[in-house]
């Protein structure tokens, strides 16, 4: 090989590791992008439960000292129209539901999972229906004596969303990546395969000898070995 067309190899060489080096470089920073979108997200759907249980202790405390459930299902609607509630109840001191919003009601986990902001406790867990939820609980009170809790959840859907988003993409450019290799590397891909094919053309292949039958000589009646060679009598048999 030439030397300028050896130059010419080492030139594209270096642009291929330099555009797979500007591919991860891409993808890190689409992680990171994508860690903070999630974060952000979580941090304002934090914010949003946290404020609707606060505001809603407050408004259900007359009500659940009346047990007036109606009314008490009435704040739960009103608050679920601002937000997506995936479930809220409201309970009694002995843990008894007042009112209730459809759904599957989740407990605190038993774990430091859990995390408080003032009296809000919040944590994430699963239910049938969605991957993963936020839910939020906080005492209601009445002249500092506790009198039920209320729990809310929210769903955090958006969150795969924006997972996936950055999965199809990562999954794309790869694709991409190596239809861009394949295409740089087109003549190299087919030598190798041409030579690949030559090598095993020109291996020898091993040719296994078939055992001989075994027939009864008619003779002496024993069982013999079958020859494909012509017995031919010496001289001396002659």
């Amino acid at each position: 090989m030439d030397t300028t067309l050896r130059d010419g190899l080492r030139i594209k060489n270096r642009h291929l590791v330099w555009v797979i080096i500007a591919w991860w470089a891409l993808m890190v920073f689409g992680y990171f992008i994508t860690t903070f979108r999630v974060d952000r997200f979580k941090s304002s759907l934090q914010d949003s439960g946290i404020k609707i249980v606060q505001e809603l202790s407050n408004h259900v405390r007359e009500p659940l000292l009346e047990r007036d459930a109606q009314a008490i299902r009435t704040l739960l609607v009103n608050a679920a129209k601002s937000v997506n509630v995936i479930y809220a109840s409201v309970t009694d001191h002995q843990n008894e539901i007042i009112a209730f919003l459809s759904g599957e009601q989740t407990h605190p986990p038993a774990d430091e999972a859990t995390r408080k902001i003032g009296q809000v406790i919040f944590w994430e867990s699963g239910i049938a229906n969605h991957k993963k939820i936020i839910s939020f609980a906080s005492e209601v009170t009445f002249s500092g004596t506790k009198i039920g809790e209320i729990y809310i959840a929210l769903p955090t859907a958006e969150t795969e969303l924006i997972r996936n988003q950055f999965r199809n993409i990562a999954i794309y450019s790869v694709l991409i990546l190596l239809l861009f290799i394949i295409y740089a590397r087109f003549r190299g891909i087919v030598t190798f395969l041409l030579k690949l094919k030559m090598y095993f053309q020109r291996r020898p292949q091993t040719k296994i000898k078939p055992e001989p039958s075994l027939i009864n000589c008619p003779v002496c009646g024993a069982q013999q070995r079958l020859y494909s060679e012509v017995y031919h009598p010496s001289q001396a048999e002659k």
